[in-house]
């Protein structure tokens, strides 16, 4: 005799993982020269700097099954500190993102250099990827021409002598053709 108040659940739960993570940099300037790539678990050994008039593209490509519900780019300064971390927009099946120190997400990035970390991860991934120290970001800032202090270097002497004036002469009146 079987008890009708009897109620059985089951749930399944399909674990998944990233098949492969690439990571590409490319200065905005020079996009049409393809992106310097490194795949994951590998850094890329260059510096590439950055300033408010020299801008860089990351992209990240994260191969899986499913689609990652996260990706988040960290700057890590030379404290080991976190000073921003950006979502890269979604492209096709790529992300991607410009670092333009003009924006806002990227305002608490003073000079300096960054290691970049990224980490890719969703609620059905085995585990998440936590990719530290992929590359490393030079932080310039630049002077602004307006606020370059003026120094004068010999402001009191004028470096030209002033000409004599220019006098006009004018010649007598020219003859008439005879007609």
């Amino acid at each position: 005799k079987f008890d009708s108040d009897i109620t059985i659940a089951t749930s399944v739960k399909v674990m998944t993982s990233v098949a492969k993570a690439v990571f590409g940099i490319v200065y905005s300037k020079k996009s049409d020269d393809g992106y310097n790539r490194v795949t994951y678990p590998d850094s890329m050994k260059d510096v590439y700097d950055v300033s408010p008039s020299q801008k860089v593209k990351l992209e990240v490509q994260a191969r899986s099954v499913k689609k990652p519900g996260q990706i988040v780019i960290d700057f890590v300064n030379s404290d080991g500190e976190s000073v921003a971390q950006v979502v890269p927009k979604t492209r096709q099946e790529k992300y991607g993102i410009t670092v333009d120190l003009n924006k806002d997400a990227f305002k608490d990035l003073t000079e300096g250099n960054y290691k970049l970390s990224l980490y890719v991860g969703d609620e059905l991934y085995r585990e998440s990827i936590v990719w530290d120290n992929i590359v490393t970001v030079n932080i310039i800032e630049e002077e602004d021409e307006a606020e370059v202090d003026y120094e004068p270097v010999n402001d009191e002497v004028p470096p030209w002598e002033p000409k004599p004036d220019i006098s006009h002469t004018f010649g007598g009146s020219e003859a008439e053709p005879l007609s």
